[in-house]
């Protein structure tokens, strides 16, 4: 298998609508080039650099939290979010908001264990790298120490769960995932555009795995088989290979990400259901208007909303349905040519709900969907 496999991705030109089975063709981009990949679930300490005394130390936890100790203003831990953003800044922020501060954010490159943060004032900072966490700032945040699973004793907890691979941080899983089902078979799934802020297109591949007596865990795709040393510390998974290069992912509870067959039946289905129908639905803003959505075959649609009694367009836009995430995507275009780029603020999550698809945003009850078949009459604006 060759190397890097955790960070394959798809650079996909143009717009794809995407059952389970929709690939297009692609070029390569390999994840652990990314000098963040070097920083997920590590420690940063920052020193001195007159007295070379402990000035600052950050421990970036895989799944885009973490916990920073200033000593010169904080008495405990405190959180923060980190994330690498599309425009290749890596951002850490103590303010959870949806938009980093700028000066939160920096250019990053890695030697060895030595970290370099570019602002974009020119100022510079210098850090140095430690595995894991060995200064326990989660423990003295938390209050408890992580419970560690090894081997044999850690490989029963992946099976029919999610391994989300590969994390770059902030408010969306990013990377790939990894299901593995009770009978042997696999699914990976790989993630176009590595980046907290930017929602790509995916492939899927299915694979095998096995686990060998030693209690190392062997994947194999396309008759192609690496083994790793397997270990679990809380949800923070970490695979080593041979060469000791380090794969992490962060565990979640069940087929978050719907690899399983019944998730990917169900996603088409979804996506059967809203392609080529209007979804109509109330807004929710300080004065409640009737709003639309028209979802035509070629991922191309239209904005509505209700005037007069009469569907008016309000904007043309393209759309994409993400199956593993269930996000329903739409980006406006306005002017021809418009090159197409999803971030997360242009998806909606879908979900079932007792009287059928409903948008789903954190924090608020879900929105009611009433579908059509086809585009409604449209009167003038």
């Amino acid at each position: 298998m060759r190397k890097g496999w955790l960070g394959r991705a798809l650079v996909l030109s143009g717009l794809v609508i995407f059952g389970w089975s929709g690939v297009a063709s692609a070029e390569t981009y390999s994840w652990a080039s990314s000098p963040v990949f070097r920083l997920a679930g590590n420690t940063l300490v920052f020193p001195d650099r007159p007295t070379g005394t402990l000035l600052s130390d950050t421990y970036l936890r895989a799944d885009g939290k973490g916990w920073a100790f200033d000593t010169t203003r904080d008495t405990q831990p405190v959180p923060i979010r980190w994330f690498k953003q599309s425009n290749e800044q890596f951002c850490i922020t103590r303010i959870f908001r949806g938009i980093p501060d700028p000066g939160e954010c920096a250019t990053v490159t890695v030697s060895d264990t030595r970290v370099t943060f570019l602002g974009a004032d020119g100022r510079v900072l210098v850090a140095e790298i430690q595995e894991d966490d060995p200064l326990g700032l989660e423990v003295r945040a938390t209050g408890r120490s992580p419970q560690r699973f090894v081997g044999t004793k850690a490989l029963p907890m992946l099976v029919g769960n999610t391994l989300l691979l590969t994390p770059t941080g902030g408010h969306k899983p990013s990377g790939g995932a990894l299901y593995m089902m009770p009978n042997g078979s696999l699914q990976l799934l790989d993630e176009y555009k590595i980046g907290s802020d930017y929602v790509g297109e995916i492939k899927l591949s299915a694979g095998r795995w096995r686990a060998q007596p030693d209690g190392r865990l062997c994947l194999a795709f396309n008759a192609e088989e690496t083994c790793f040393d397997l270990s679990i510390t809380d949800s923070l998974v970490v695979l080593r290979d041979h060469l000791e290069a380090k794969h992490m992912g962060i565990l979640e509870q069940g087929d978050v990400r719907h690899l399983s067959p019944k998730g990917r039946r169900d996603s088409n289905r979804l996506l059967a259901s809203i392609t080529g129908t209007t979804l109509s639905f109330t807004t929710r803003h300080a004065v409640e208007r009737q709003a639309a959505l028209y979802l035509g075959q070629d991922g191309k649609g239209e904005k509505l909303e209700r005037k007069a009694g009469r569907w008016v367009r309000k904007d043309r836009v393209y759309w994409m349905f993400r199956p593993d995430l269930r996000w329903l995507c739409t980006f406006t275009a306005r002017r021809g040519g418009a090159d197409i780029r999803y971030q997360t603020s242009n998806c909606t999550p879908l979900v079932l709900s007792e009287d059928g698809i409903a948008f789903k945003v954190d924090g608020q009850p879900p929105v009611p969907i009433t579908l059509s078949k086809g585009r409604p009459d449209i009167g003038d604006p």
